[in-house]
């Protein structure tokens, strides 16, 4: 692969401020170890399945399981001119394959293209529900290796794909006709309609309800009609202005239904919000998200009093999440309205840090065994890498939370950065993310992940498919 080109004076730029991200990034990872303990974890030997598409960087909320065994998920490109896509991974006969290309669904043009699936997959009738988001983050919409210009963002679709053949369909178009500037920093970027970075679905009316980024607002979309409807603001301006402006609110990453369909979510002010299906109402829990954790919020970042991730467990008629800024598990009782803080959600070495080296991570949910599942970041343990990940568990029986270890591969390749989690009926946990790659591909990886996030600039990670065996995590 050749895709070295001379770099534009406006490339160059970006990469500089990349690199002031990353040294800014690397810093608070190293301030946030103190105070944490100086114990060398425990090792989680796992399984890397490769997919075979270098230009795949990440993978948010990405994975499911299928009624049928296998693992669905989704792998993300900032990479311009590359779309998202969606793949299968068999147990049975331990292969991966392709099942979509967004961009064979949705029709390329000169615009920024669909290069994110940071949403939740649903599986309901034979197809998996999703939305589509924006991977361009930048107010020069020039391609950096191509020097094509490209024209903005349309807007997000939601997507249904058949598990079967792979053949997807648009279900709706979301906002397309509604310009909005997102703030990224210093960018100001154009878009034509809003990204959908996030949904949860309620299959009992067949409706999608779906978050909005930049602005953060809260539509349902209608799945059998393609019918969308504004429902609430869920922040007051969203992203669309930035961080030490008035109104500034980070998008609501996680939406959240309980046994009866009423959507729960928070917002950056520490409120729960309630809306009720039948009544088309929407209101305020008295319970604030800072019962969430026992530790104060990071200085400077108010922002974050609310959950990153967040999954409904019939069995105790309760939610379990974690909170955003301070990576605590809490449970919280909608019907008593009552939450209650579990203890920090983080690996055993950074338990008693002040603050995590990474904000909560999404990856998050409830196997078989009636147990949460969740991945971490934690610093790293091998040279030259930007941290490692961490498999926890809690036992609702027990009410205890356990590390069982870093994830390295039999040949010690690392696992650097992981945003999802699936369990099998046989106890298999799955996720998709940054892994080492093999010395041979790191001059490839290093092109194309300078089009990408500002923390990655030239780190030459590979997205995998890691797969944690049953047998591995010895469960008691």
């Amino acid at each position: 692969m050749n895709t070295t080109k001379k770099e534009t004076e406006t490339a160059i730029l970006v990469k500089v401020k990349m690199y002031v991200l990353l040294a800014m990034w690397i810093g608070m990872c190293g301030l946030a170890t103190e105070g944490c303990a100086k114990v060398s974890p425990k090792i989680l030997r796992s399984e890397y399945h490769n997919l075979n598409w270098l230009p795949g960087d990440c993978s948010y909320h990405g994975a499911t399981m299928g009624s049928n065994g296998s693992v669905y998920f989704s792998v993300s490109t900032h990479v311009a001119g590359a779309s998202a896509r969606m793949f299968e991974f068999n147990p049975t006969d331990r292969a991966v394959r392709l099942l979509c290309k967004l961009e064979d669904v949705i029709p390329q043009s000169d615009a920024v293209t669909q290069g994110k699936l940071h949403a939740p997959i649903t599986e309901w009738k034979g197809e998996l529900y999703t939305c589509t988001h924006t991977a361009w983050y930048y107010e020069n919409m020039e391609d950096p290796v191509t020097g094509r210009m490209q024209t903005p963002y349309p807007g997000g679709y939601v997507l249904a794909i058949k598990t079967a053949n792979g053949t997807g369909r648009v279900v709706a178009k979301v906002l397309h006709q509604q310009p909005v500037t997102a703030a990224v920093g210093k960018e100001k970027v154009s878009m034509l309609g809003e990204g959908l970075i996030t949904n949860v679905f309620d299959s009992q009316r067949e409706v999608m309800y779906v978050g909005s980024w930049p602005s953060s607002i809260l539509m349902k979309v209608d799945i059998a009609t393609g019918k969308s409807e504004r429902l609430a603001q869920l922040q007051e301006k969203g992203e669309t202005v930035g961080l030490n402006e008035k109104g500034f609110g980070k998008a609501v990453r996680t939406l959240a239904l309980d046994g009866s369909g009423n959507l729960f979510w928070s917002n950056a002010k520490g409120e729960i919000w309630k809306y009720d299906p039948e009544t088309e109402h929407s209101a305020t829990m008295k319970t604030r998200m800072e019962s969430a954790t026992q530790i104060p919020l990071p200085s400077g970042r108010p922002d974050l009093n609310m959950w990153r991730t967040i999954v409904w467990d019939d069995h105790s008629q309760a939610f379990y999440g974690v909170h955003w800024g301070t990576s605590w598990l809490f449970k919280y009782d909608p019907a008593a309205d009552l939450m209650e803080p579990l203890g920090p959600w983080r690996s055993d070495h950074m338990r008693e840090a002040e603050a995590n080296t990474d904000y909560a991570q999404l990856g998050l949910t409830i196997g078989p065994d009636h147990r949460l599942y969740g991945f971490v970041h934690a610093p790293p343990t091998k040279e030259g890498l930007l941290g490692s990940v961490h498999l926890l568990t809690y036992s609702m029986e027990k009410k205890a939370i356990t590390d069982h270890g870093e994830i390295r591969s039999d040949d010690d390749k690392a696992m650097i950065y992981a945003e999802s989690c699936a369990v099998s009926a046989s106890g298999d946990v799955y996720t998709v993310g940054w892994t080492e790659p093999p010395i041979e591909m790191q001059a490839d990886l290093r092109e194309l992940r300078r089009q990408g996030p500002g923390e990655t600039i030239y780190h030459p990670y590979l997205i995998s498919l890691v797969q944690l065996p049953a047998k591995e995590l010895k469960m008691k």
